[in-house]
């Protein structure tokens, strides 16, 4: 690819790649490399540049090296992000296909939307919240509800993308009270069951969409996104109404990372000691974050980041309640009496009252059970077709057909193979692709209807 920090160079240039960018194309730079560079092409990335034209467009050199850095760094997160929960995510949609009975479309019958994540800062916007909780919809990530709970503000909808156990920590105070819940099927299986309404989200997958379509599952599609935070966002857009976010802040507060209370406080806590404090792991998890801000590669620098160029080009109306020092172009910061300003000069979309839409109900367990048995099945068979093939392109492996299977369940063979070419490798990579398949065909064989 050649990007030309003038239209002129590009115009009387005498050779063109295939994929060109120059200050008069349509798209912008970051969306340029994003669609130029595929995920799994990182490790092979060359940069060439021409020392003349980066000292006379010192300007545009500058944002060109930018926008590429965090391309890149969007790419390293997710091939770590794939390599460590490829497996959990598919067994996770297997298991919660499985045992889902209803779902529920979401809910919003009011005209601005407050997004609660977990900084520092949310604690500063609780007297703002709780004055103005019948004017807003709120929405919770899963750190944040502890929190809110505590201080008696129920969300109207918890969005959950983490695969992972802690998502049922984070969830432990909704228990005895149920609230509405999104997820993709990929989430943490059995969640649900603590959601007094549940509204599935369609990320893309090749599975996902497998099942979706197979068991008519209605559903909210969007994007993959790095964080919960991104997803709340993307699921916010469609709205079209104001979008508040609170405790979205992107750094660390001197040794605290999350609001307070916290689920994770207890666990941290644990078992301390004279000279193992509660203080001495709270300030190495902040030094330890702090010392990966410093590098470029720090996830809450490529969680700023994103959100910098979502944001900028939504097209929606953002806000952030008493923010963080992080600016976040896009996204205005207000303080409890621009936000009180705003809820009460907003009207609610329906009348309180209005009676909300029943469940829809899933096919009956049995028909669940046989539906996904034949697709896993067919996804063996997609997998045994792409051990046979003399070639696959590369970047089949990041879309949305079989071939991502390969990358979800075998993301360290398939790395070494796109480095190396040696076919054993990615025979191997199929190999464990299709023993992971017949785990999952085990798994629901025995699923009880």
């Amino acid at each position: 690819m050649q990007v030309f920090l003038d239209t002129a160079l590009y115009e009387n240039a005498v050779y063109l790649a295939d994929t060109v960018w120059h200050p008069g194309s349509v798209q912008s730079l970051h969306s340029f490399f994003s669609h130029a560079i595929g995920e799994l092409e990182i490790q092979d990335l060359m940069v060439i540049e021409w020392e003349p034209a980066l000292r006379t467009y010192r300007p545009l050199s500058i944002e060109v090296r930018n926008d590429l850095r965090h391309v890149i760094e969007i790419h390293h997160g997710s091939i770590g992000t794939t390599a460590r929960f490829g497996k959990r995510w598919l067994q996770n949609t297997v298991r919660n296909a499985l045992g889902i009975d209803s779902t529920s479309k979401i809910e919003i019958d009011r005209d601005v939307l407050v997004v609660a994540a977990a900084g520092p800062t949310l604690s500063e916007s609780f007297e703002a919240l709780r004055l103005e909780r019948h004017r807003y919809q709120l929405w919770a990530l899963p750190s944040a509800v502890k929190a809110l709970i505590d201080q008696d503000l129920l969300p109207d909808l918890i969005i959950l993308t983490d695969p992972g156990y802690y998502s049922v920590v984070h969830l432990a105070p909704v228990k005895s009270r149920p609230v509405p819940m999104a997820m993709p099927l990929t989430a943490l299986s059995g969640v649900w069951r603590y959601a007094s309404g549940l509204s599935l989200l369609h990320q893309g997958s090749y599975l996902e969409s497998q099942v979706f379509a197979s068991m008519q599952l209605p559903n909210s599609r969007l994007p993959p996104n790095g964080t919960v935070a991104g997803t709340a966002l993307q699921l916010a857009r469609p709205l079209n109404c104001p979008v508040v976010f609170a405790g979205l802040d992107f750094i660390t507060r001197d040794i605290q990372s999350h609001v307070r209370p916290h689920a994770f406080e207890p666990i941290i806590e644990d078992r301390t000691t004279r000279t193992d404090t509660s203080q001495t792991r709270y300030y190495m998890r902040a030094f330890k974050a702090r010392i990966e801000s410093g590098a470029d590669v720090s996830p809450l620098t490529t969680y700023a980041g994103w959100f910098s160029l979502a944001a900028a080009s939504s097209g929606m109306q953002l806000y952030r309640l008493n923010p963080s020092p992080i600016a976040i172009p896009g996204m205005a910061g207000i303080d409890r009496h621009s936000f009180s300003h705003l809820c009460r000069n907003s009207p609610s979309r329906v009348a309180h009252g209005q009676p909300k839409e029943s469940p829809t109900q899933t096919v009956p367990p049995k028909v669940r059970k046989k539906i996904m048995s034949e697709i896993i099945t067919s996804l063996g068979r997609d997998i045994d077709r792409l051990m046979v093939k003399k070639e696959v392109d590369p970047r089949l492996f990041t879309g949305n057909g079989p071939e991502s299977l390969i990358y979800y369940l075998s993301t360290g063979e398939l790395l070494r193979f796109m480095k190396t070419g040696e076919r054993r490798t990615f025979v191997d990579a199929c190999n464990n692709a299709l023993a992971c398949m017949d785990e999952l065909q085990s798994y629901a064989e025995r699923w009880p209807c």
